[in-house]
């Protein structure tokens, strides 16, 4: 309690610090004056009752003016009211007097007529840093022989009272402005801190000062007064000290008239000292000793309205630093250097990294009103240092121009922008922006296309790293929002002048005007496009002369003039308006003086011819580089511009068809010498176009030539083979031969063309040689299914990097090479038609280099020998391939087909045989040269082939079963009708996506009986026994007594013993009357549910029974396994009670006595007869089944109801098992006579702890009943443990 009221004391008598303000008044400074405290809002009076030294040094310290050194008692000159303290006790270590003791406020009387005045050691002196009457706040504590410091600007804005009380005790009037950036740096460390906010009757700031000891302050306070005088030189702006004074009066300036201040005025300027001056009608004419400007400079270079700004002071020029620079300063450099308007204020880096130290002007502050950058407020110390030079673009170094094409009202735009022309990326740009663009070039307004309906050079220059943002009132490109770019708006981050993906803009303003001649290349009329709309010039000899004629020529790249004439117009044709003058350097006509058409003016259209030759081609027939001549000097065209309509006019010009695919590949480029060519819709020949020529040293296109495909270079052609008009198909595109997909040929018109193409006749059949792959480049279109898509040339074709499945074509009138009357590869070699015509190959012309062709087209490898053979046959054909070049296929020789007859023929043996095997004798795997062969096409006759081949008779059929090896190549196998060995056919190595072939022959087939002399059939055609399908009815005897050739003959009285079950059969023995073996019979053909065919012969023998050799019917195997499962349950139960019941025994003894020989009975009365149990089998799901010796099934029932069990010995019993104890033995281990000895069950169960109340027991089984003889136990040991059912674990 007495530390509560102590505490409550303690804050009764201390004044917080911050609330309550010492003053000193009445003095001759701040620090000399009675003694006064700001409490409530309201100054009072201190009465000096206990009065001391302590307490006059604790009023100095906390007034910031040091220490004491003295106080008088003056007489009050007016009432004290109100006392706010006395009976004041210091210590003299306080801060502030609040912290000593008092009696409170208000509290102490105090009425002597007297006051208490104080002389502290501090003598302040307040003044600004600057002009006069504006500047950075300082103060001295020694009347101003040197400054201590200055207030900081940290609450400074939002204090009203203190700048008035600075500038009212300055005598500069009142605060006219705080100025919001920084003015001068802090140069002394030391600073104080103002807070007059609602203290009345203050006359000095220090009254208000405040010292926060560890606070931090980065910049003084600053103050503009109503007195203070701003100034400027009105004049050339190469010295911008010289000039008319000028003085600020609110918005306006206004010329100054004092000559007798003239020094003063030049060194508040900043100008130095004044040099001369005068006076004159409108005002004083002032000539300071400094000569400074201001200078823009770009890589330390003057530079003309763009560039870092610098001032150069008496020719030392110096960088003004960037710090909080705005457009408004950047405004007055552009208006002062007479460039416009500011489009950019920016800063740039200092190129050394870090910060600079010789800036001459910091801060920089303007209004936008004055003459100069250096008559703005600004930074001006010594040593000044910054990271950043100010930089500014203004408007009138920025131009715009429409470059590379004819004329000055389109073409790609640049931009002039910090001296550099530039082009702009598309991305972003807008059709204001076009429209300002066409204004200012004075072409009226942009034309608005939808697409590129004209492509213009890209240029090889950088891209402007701006946005541009123009407005319908803009009339020029500098007056539009220029933004550096973001980086979004790159397309690699940090690089945002990247050229990479951009698209220069184009523009097409409606003043676009193209001239053409309408006749040849170099003369004709003349004509002007413009837009929509085309013109001629006036041919009268007033418009029409050799000067402006030869202007036209050479505009044209035609030379010169050779003649000059006119022709009438027609009844459509309408006369351009205007006529020019030229003279004769000058290249364009719209360059030239331009008059409008005199109104009486006869109308007659310009007529010239020029004395040069132009000629527009592509360097290798209908495809290649594009090849411009202009007398005789060839040179290429620059790619970017070029489009696909200038590429589908020179094709169908120069009767290369009309399509244009797509180039793979190009040759070596040739030297680039055109820019552009431009076209108007009268004109469909290049050569009647407008051409825009390089400048020198014009490194636009970086030498990428213009290239054209035409699709009238293509060429089709069939893989070579020993097939003509048939098989893999190949395009010749650009000097390629290129596969053709097999998808591109999904249109039959295509097929036709392709055909009649190659002189083959129609489409006809779709070729299947397998899943050939073809990679790297390939047709992947050809579309030849317009009505006039008669020729390659008229179909549209693309390519792709592959890889597809090649097509295979067949025409109506292919023909192929065939060896007759040898092998494979040897033979009289025939020509065989697709209409079964068939032709000796004559000896005449053919030659051993033309037979080793055709043992490669025929797979064949090299060539043994060419033989001459005598031939009956009614037609020859004869092949010569003298003056064939690149000789890839004999049909390129083909001469003619004769129906003479010729007694010489050809016959040709070649070195590779292709060997032809089964992997078994007349079975098995195919193989060709050792390679398996994939099932892909294959088809019964080429298991015939096969078989045939092989010597093997018949082929009964084929198989795929066997898997192929992941990625390995095999062989793919088609055969045509002429094909008789199927080393003939065609063959293909590769993946196989399906399985191998397996073929069976006759040649393999053996039969056999399931019995001795009988039973069922099986034949083994395939490598392994198969039943066959039912006999049919009638089968030819003779073949029955064939199959019991070794049994003494059929007997079809003799029927087996057996009946066998229903099953699906593959094989089948079709055997007719004319057959004479069986092996002819066998089919490879199934049977759903028969039976098999079985046969019986005279030396017959029964295959006797074996116990035990029977297949357990599926309704026993049911019944065992369900009974399997109730011992498992039993067993379960059983353990379970073991392990609660363990230790518990029971004597057995009574039990015993009490056994009957027929059943077992537990005396107790809660106990059932077991017999009564016997069900509980049911209950556990067990049918009442078990397994004979032999396997099958029996029932429980199979054993005599009257045999008797062998009572079985309990030696001990636990009290839960005493309800239902025994059961009928389970039959699944009971056989006649035999004694089962079972096993531990702990064997199977060593897991689970084992009862100790049962021991080891036996069981026998009798067919009789017999007398119990023995105790006997009551569980069997074995691998089935035979429990009781129905009990309860």
């Amino acid at each position: 309690m007495m530390l509560l009221l102590f505490l409550f004391l303690l804050l009764c008598t201390t004044i917080a610090k911050g609330e309550d303000r010492l003053i000193l008044i009445d003095g001759s400074n701040p620090c000399e004056g009675i003694i006064q405290i700001y409490h409530d809002n309201k100054l009072g009076y201190i009465g000096d009752k206990h009065w001391s030294d302590k307490t006059e040094d604790v009023v100095c310290k906390s007034t910031q003016c040091g220490k004491v050194n003295g106080s008088t008692q003056e007489h009050a000159m007016r009432p004290l009211d109100p006392v706010w303290l006395n009976e004041v006790k210091c210590n003299g270590d306080e801060s502030h007097l609040g912290e000593c003791k008092h009696p409170g406020f208000g509290i102490s009387q105090f009425d002597t007529g007297t006051l208490r005045k104080i002389q502290c050691s501090n003598k302040i002196n307040i003044s600004l840093d600057g002009y006069a009457c504006a500047g950075a706040v300082k103060y001295s504590t020694d009347a101003g022989e040197t400054y201590s410091g200055y207030f900081c600007k940290d609450g400074w804005d939002e204090d009203k009272d203190a700048p008035n009380i600075l500038c009212k005790s300055l005598k500069c009037g009142t605060a006219k402005e705080i100025p919001k950036k920084p003015w001068i740096s802090l140069k002394q460390p030391e600073k104080m801190w103002a807070d007059c906010s609602g203290i009345k009757g203050l006359t000095n700031l220090w009254q208000c000062a405040t010292a926060k000891k560890g606070s931090a302050c980065r910049n003084p306070a600053t103050v503009i007064c109503s007195d203070h005088e701003i100034l400027q030189l009105s004049g050339d702006a190469s010295n911008v000290c010289s000039g008319l004074l000028q003085q600020r009066d609110g918005e306006a300036w206004t010329p100054v008239g004092d000559i007798k201040r003239s020094t003063e005025w030049c060194e508040r300027m900043n100008c130095g000292t004044s040099a001369n001056s005068s006076l004159a009608a409108d005002g004083l004419q002032l000539n300071c000793t400094d000569n400074v400007r201001v200078v823009l400079m770009d890589k330390g270079e003057p530079s003309h309205c763009y560039g870092e700004v610098y001032i150069e002071r008496n020719n030392y020029p110096q960088p003004v630093c960037a710090s909080l620079w705005s457009d408004k300063e950047a405004e007055v450099v552009c208006n002062e250097l007479r460039c416009g308007s500011s489009v950019l204020s920016n800063h740039k880096k200092s190129s050394r990294g870090g910060e600079m130290d010789n800036v001459i002007m910091h801060n920089v502050e303007c209004s936008g009103k004055e003459s100069s950058l250096w008559h703005c407020r600004a930074q001006r110390d010594q040593n000044l240092r910054c990271s950043s030079k100010a930089y500014v673009v203004c408007s009138e170094s920025m131009e715009v121009t429409l470059k590379d094409t004819p004329g000055k009202c389109a073409g790609r735009l640049e931009i002039k922008y910090e001296g550099k022309w530039q082009m702009v990326d598309k991305q972003g740009w807008e059709d204001t922006n076009s429209d300002v663009v066409c204004n200012q070039l004075n072409c009226t307004q942009s034309v608005k296309t939808k697409g590129d309906s004209q492509k213009y050079s890209q240029g090889s220059g950088e891209f402007l790293a701006k946005t541009i943002t123009c407005r319908g009132k803009d009339d020029s490109i500098s007056k539009c929002v220029v933004k550096n770019r973001s980086p979004r708006d790159s397309d690699i981050p940090g690089r945002l002048d990247s050229n990479v993906n951009k698209e220069a803009v184009g523009i097409t303003c409606e003043g676009h005007a193209m001239i053409f001649l309408d006749g040849d290349s170099c003369s004709g009329k003349v004509g002007i496009k413009n837009l929509q709309q085309t013109y001629w010039l006036s041919g009268s000899n007033v418009t029409w002369n050799k000067e402006t004629a030869n202007t036209v020529c050479q505009e044209m790249h035609c030379g010169g003039v050779l003649n000059v004439n006119n022709t009438l117009p027609g009844r459509e044709e309408k006369v351009w308006d205007k006529f020019y003058n030229c003279s004769r350097n000058e290249t364009s006509l719209f360059n030239c003086g331009k008059t409008q058409n005199p109104k009486d003016l006869n109308f007659t259209i310009a007529t010239v011819k020029c004395s040069g030759e132009k000629t527009i081609n592509l360097s290798d027939g209908c495809l290649g580089y594009v090849n411009v001549c202009l007398n005789g000097e060839c040179g290429g065209v620059c790619a970017n511009p070029w489009t696909e309509e200038d590429s589908r006019m020179l094709c169908t010009s120069q009767n290369c068809g009309e399509h244009v695919p797509k180039s793979i590949t190009k040759t070596k480029p040739m030297e680039v010498k055109f820019k552009s060519v431009h076209c108007t819709e009268m004109t469909h020949n290049l050569t009647k176009c407008n051409l825009v020529s390089f400048d020198d040293n014009d490194k636009t296109c970086n030498n990428d030539p213009a290239y054209v495909l035409c699709s009238g270079s293509f060429k089709a052609r069939f893989t070579p083979s020993r097939e003509k008009c048939s098989g893999g198909l190949e395009v010749n595109y650009e000097n390629q031969w290129l596969p053709v997909c097999k998808d591109a040929f999904k249109d039959i018109k295509t097929r036709h063309t392709i055909c009649r193409e190659l002189d083959c006749g129609q489409a006809v059949d779709e070729i299947k040689d397998g899943p050939k792959t073809a990679k790297g480049h390939v047709i992947s279109e050809i579309d030849g299914s317009g009505d006039d898509s008669k020729a390659l040339k008229q179909c549209k074709m693309k390519t792709n990097a592959g890889p597809c499945t090649p097509a295979d074509l067949q025409c109506s009138s292919s023909s192929m090479f065939a060896l007759v009357g040898g092998t494979v590869c040897s033979g009289n070699l025939f020509v065989h038609s697709k209409d079964n015509n068939k032709s000796a190959v004559s000896t005449e012309g053919w030659t051993e280099t033309m037979g080793n062709i055709l043992c490669s087209n025929l797979n064949c490898g090299n060539l043994i020998s060419n033989e001459t053979r005598k031939t009956a046959a009614s037609l020859t054909t004869s092949f010569s391939c003298a003056g064939v070049q690149n000789l890839k296929s004999i049909w390129d020789c083909e001469k003619k087909t004769s129906p003479l007859p010729s007694s010489n023929q050809i016959f040709i043996k070649c070195q590779d045989e292709p060997k032809v095997n089964l992997s078994t004798q007349c079975a098995g795997e195919v193989t060709v040269k050792d390679l398996e062969v994939c099932n892909t096409n294959w088809e019964d006759r080429y298991s015939r082939l096969v078989c045939q081949e092989l010597n093997c008779s018949n082929a009964i059929g084929f198989s795929a079963v066997t898997e192929p090896i992941d990625n390995k190549e095999y062989f793919h196998i088609n055969c045509e009708e002429n094909h008789y060995q199927i080393g003939q056919c065609k063959r293909v190595k590769e993946k196989c996506e399906q399985k191998l072939v397996s073929v069976f022959c006759a040649g393999n087939v053996n039969f056999n009986f399931t019995e001795e002399c009988g039973g069922q059939i099986q034949v083994n055609y395939r490598n392994k026994l198969d039943k066959v399908c039912p006999l049919a009815k009638p089968f030819p005897e003779k073949l029955l007594e064939t199959l019991c050739g070794n049994c003494e003959g059929y007997n079809s009285s003799i029927k087996g013993s057996k009946v066998f079950d229903r099953v699906n059969l593959e094989t089948t023995l079709s055997c007719t009357k004319d057959h004479n073996y069986l092996m002819h019979c066998v089919e490879q053909k199934s049977c759903v549910n028969q039976k098999p065919a079985e046969i019986y012969c005279n030396g017959y023998m029964p295959k006797p029974e074996k116990s035990g050799a029977h297949s357990p019917s599926p309704v026993r195997i049911i019944l065992g396994v369900g009974l399997l499962l109730v011992l498992v349950i039993i067993i379960v139960v059983i353990i379970r009670i073991c392990i609660v019941n363990k230790g518990k025994n029971i004597s057995l003894g009574i039990l015993r006595k009490r056994m009957s020989t027929k059943e077992v009975e537990i005396e107790s009365g809660d106990y059932d007869n077991v017999p009564d149990k016997s069900n509980q089998m049911e209950d556990l799901g067990a049918a009442n089944v078990g397994f004979r010796e032999d396997g099958s099934f029996h029932s429980n029932n199979d054993v005599s109801d009257a045999a008797e069990m062998q009572p079985l010995t309990l030696q001990t019993l636990t009290a839960a098992e005493g309800e239902h104890l025994l059961q009928d033995v389970p039959m699944d281990k009971v056989s006649d006579d035999v004694t089962v000895e079972e096993e531990d069950p702990q064997e199977d169960y060593d897991d689970i702890e084992a009862c100790p109340e049962f021991t080891q027991t036996e069981a026998e089984v009798h067919e009789s009943p017999q007398e119990s003889t023995a105790e006997e136990p009551l569980l069997v040991e074995g691998d089935d443990d035979y429990l009781v059912p129905g009990q309860d674990g």
